[in-house]
């Protein structure tokens, strides 16, 4: 086996040190970075609580298989679009379905919400405009790694105590929203 591309030659703390000043002082990068990274904050702990352990495993089959629309679909319009003007929409819709999981309390409900809400989160996840401020790939990422200890921590386990990481994603992916307007 070889490499596909040449290597990277390992940058200096200099050069370390440059990127890490670039990036804090692109304002528009830093804010689409803290927008981003509440949502993914949110977007993952959607839970389905309080039912049976066979519809659980077929709402998580429903939610993927929308997933894989929402990652589809969106992104041919925002070929037309552009992708920052598409995931502001679905994040969005991610936020109030969040809240909406309170009321998903039937077999009907909780159907619709997987459905709606693999697509809409599909959607954002594939849509990340930070990619499109980043220079490199390794300037990507973190946010994910954080969201779902922070709702594992919410949750409570001996009590379970739902209504905390809901509120939290909802709210986090939500207030995204203010950020993206502060440099628009």
């Amino acid at each position: 086996m070889k490499p596909r591309f040449p290597g990277r030659r390992r940058s200096s703390t200099e050069d370390s040190l440059k990127l890490l000043k670039k990036l804090f002082t692109d304002i528009p990068y830093m804010l689409t970075v803290v927008g981003f990274t509440l949502v993914y904050w949110g977007l993952f702990f959607p839970l389905l609580h309080g039912i049976d352990t066979n519809l659980a495993f077929y709402s998580i089959t429903i939610l993927n298989a929308a997933s894989l629309l929402g990652r589809i679909i969106p992104n041919l319009i925002a070929d037309f679009y552009g992708p920052m003007n598409i995931v502001g929409p679905t994040a969005i819709c991610c936020g109030f379905l969040m809240f909406a999981m309170f009321a998903a309390g039937t077999i009907q409900g909780l159907v619709t919400f997987a459905i709606l809400y693999g697509f809409v989160s599909g959607a954002t996840l594939t849509l990340a405009g930070v990619t499109a401020f980043a220079d490199d790939v390794s300037e990507v990422g973190f946010a994910l790694l954080t969201g779902n200890p922070l709702m594992g921590a919410l949750l409570d386990a001996p009590r379970y105590t739902w209504h905390r990481p809901i509120i939290l994603s909802g709210v986090s992916i939500v207030i995204r929203l203010r950020i993206k307007d502060i440099y628009n």
